[in-house]
C-alpha cells in the first residue's frame, strides 16, 4: 500500500510562497497604516509594554500617588510617561465588598513621545496583595500631531516584588484627528 502524500514538492513550494507574500503585504498594510497615523487622519492599533516607577519627592498628587516611566514596543506611543493620581479609594471604593488591599484611583497619564504629547484620563483597579492592576486609559487631548487624537486604552499589568514600580501591555487604540 503506498502512501499519499498531502502535498506535492510544486504545491507546497506554492503554498510558501503564498504564505510568505501574504505575510509581506500584511506587514506592508501594517507599515502603510503606522506611517498614514502618523500623516492623521486613522486609527491605529496600540500593542505596548510599560515599565513605571512610583516617586513622592515633587509628586503633585493630592494622595501621593505619582509614577515616571517608559513606553516600548508602541510605534507612534514609544516614549516617557508620567502619571499623577488625583483620587484613590480603599477597597474599591466598595467596603464590605471588596478587601481594604484592593485600591481603585483615577489620575492624569501623559505620555511624550517623539510626535508630540497625549494627556489620558486613567482610571484603574490595583490589588495590592496581589500585586496585579487594570486601567482604563481615555484620550482627552494631544499636541503636535497628536492634537485632536482621541481613542480608548487598557494597561494591565504586575508591580515589582519590592513594590516600586510595575510592568505592563497596553492594548488599544489611538485615532489622529489630521
Amino acid at each position: 500500500m503506498r502512501s499519499m502524500h498531502v502535498f506535492s514538492k510544486g504545491s507546497l513550494r506554492s503554498s510558501i510562497v503564498v504564505v510568505f507574500l501574504f505575510s509581506l503585504f500584511a506587514v506592508s498594510l501594517i507599515g502603510e497604516r503606522i506611517a498614514a497615523a502618523e500623516d492623521g487622519g486613522m486609527c491605529v492599533p496600540v500593542h505596548a509594554k510599560i515599565q513605571s516607577t512610583f516617586f513622592a519627592e515633587r509628586c503633585n498628587s493630592p494622595v501621593g500617588l505619582c509614577t515616571t516611566g517608559e513606553i516600548t514596543e508602541g510605534g507612534l506611543l514609544n516614549g516617557s510617561t508620567s502619571f499623577v493620581a488625583l483620587s484613590m479609594s480603599p477597597a474599591a471604593g466598595m467596603p464590605g465588598v471588596e478587601p481594604d488591599t484592593t485600591l481603585s484611583y483615577s489620575g492624569v497619564l501623559k505620555l511624550t513621545t517623539r510626535l508630540g504629547t497625549l494627556t489620558i484620563r486613567d482610571v484603574g483597579v490595583f490589588d495590592t496583595a496581589r500585586g496585579v492592576f487594570s486601567e482604563l486609559e481615555r484620550i482627552i487631548e494631544g499636541t503636535d500631531r497628536f492634537f485632536g487624537a482621541s481613542g480608548t486604552l487598557f494597561i494591565y499589568g504586575t508591580a515589582f516584588a519590592d513594590g516600586t514600580g510595575f510592568i505592563g501591555s497596553i492594548r488599544g487604540e489611538v485615532c489622529l484627528a489630521h
